[in-house]
């Protein structure tokens, strides 16, 4: 799991997110950062959207 960060204003957001077959950048959830380490939560929220992904995308489901 990677991130970038985007300052808009004073808020600095930033946006978790996986590399994917064929080049894909896949983007899982993004938030206000408030400290210099993300939040566990938001770890753990990016991770299991980036498993559901995975395990659709496996399943040829529409994404």
């Amino acid at each position: 799991m990677d991130k970038f960060t985007i300052e808009f204003y004073e808020n600095t957001t930033r946006v978790l997110y996986f590399f994917y077959y064929d080049g894909k950048i896949i983007l899982t959830n993004g938030f206000v950062k408030k400290t210099q380490k993300p939040p566990k939560l938001e770890i753990e929220c990016a991770k299991t959207y980036r498993d559901d992904y995975i395990e659709r995308s496996d399943k040829n489901e529409k994404i």
